[in-house]
């Protein structure tokens, strides 16, 4: 039988069946062939002549909001669940209780991650 595509032949929207029938694109993607994804050059971050996005744009913003988080939280709060995940680490304890509590108290995931780095190391592979 037929390879089902969900969102393209199955389970489609309106706008799928649009998109099919204007040569099988369905959110930017040709399906059934090896063609890349078309360019996305309605995005206002976009270079309008290649449709890349612009990555200095996103990075930019992404700083900002990471500076904004970081004046909001409470630095202290961050740094006591950072110790306990990076004790857990340690010990071999449980990770997910002191990851969330440190989540919530609005780590960020490479703050986190950092920590478990520090404690572990990096995975080199074989």
């Amino acid at each position: 039988g037929e390879k089902v595509v969900v969102g393209v032949n199955r389970f489609a929207d309106e706008g799928g069946a649009r998109e099919r029938a204007a040569g099988g694109r369905a959110h930017g993607v040709r399906t059934g062939d090896a063609d890349p994804p078309a360019a996305d050059i309605d995005r206002p971050d976009a270079d309008q002549a290649t449709g890349t996005p612009d990555y200095r744009a996103l990075e930019a913003g992404q700083r900002v909001k990471l500076a904004e988080l970081r004046a909001r939280r409470d630095a202290r709060m961050v740094g006591r669940t950072l110790d306990q995940v990076r004790e857990a680490a340690r010990s071999g304890a449980n990770l997910v209780p002191p990851a969330v509590a440190a989540v919530r108290a609005r780590a960020t995931l490479g703050e986190i991650s950092g920590v478990l780095t520090k404690e572990w190391g990096r995975y080199a592979g074989r």
